[in-house]
């Protein structure tokens, strides 16, 4: 990303400018994907009563 930008900066002529600009703004939105996923948390105890029905 960082290098796709600084390529733009150098460019003389619009259409490499945003070619450039693109392959940068491209990078920013495949980022997400490089990051690994967080594990699943743990799976809830279940209750067979609800707190209702355990008031007397």
């Amino acid at each position: 990303m960082t290098a796709g930008n600084l390529l733009a900066l150098r460019q003389r002529h619009a259409v490499r400018l945003l070619a450039w600009s693109s392959v940068a703004q491209s990078g920013y939105i495949l980022a997400p994907w490089a990051w690994p996923p967080r594990p699943a948390p743990p799976p809830r105890a279940r209750r067979s009563r609800t707190w209702s029905s355990t008031r007397r």
